[in-house]
């Protein structure tokens, strides 16, 4: 195991991590280069798209309401992330979002575990 404190390029070819205050203090955010190009996978620093597009998708960032961490931190994390998206949420996962897969080819399921393709 190898711990990251904060930004790292290449933990693996194309794997990226970045860090993504606010929530919780230390957490990540991870971009993943594909064929498709890069994917912002979202840990626990956003739990839906509406962080991103406003409870009335007028565009205003939302911060989660159950943070041990800073409110701003969080507000600040989401333009990072929007940043990365280059702001087009199809290359956004969050794992949060029960709706997270429906758009993704299942490749294979395993006891109930369905591994999906992101490119």
């Amino acid at each position: 195991m190898t711990l990251i404190d904060g930004d790292k390029d290449n933990i693996l070819p194309g794997i990226h991590a970045r860090l993504g205050s606010g929530h919780t203090i230390g957490q990540q955010f991870v971009l993943v280069d594909t064929d498709a190009g890069r994917r912002v996978i979202s840990g626990d620093c956003v739990y839906s798209r509406r962080q991103f597009t406003g409870h009335n998708h007028d565009g205003v960032y939302v911060p989660l309401n159950n943070a041990v961490g800073s409110v701003w931190e969080q507000l600040k994390t989401i333009d990072k992330m929007n940043d990365e998206l280059g702001g087009d949420l199809s290359k956004l996962v969050v794992l949060h979002d029960v709706e997270r897969w429906k758009d993704h080819p299942v490749v294979k399921e395993v006891e109930g575990f369905k591994i999906v393709r992101l490119t």
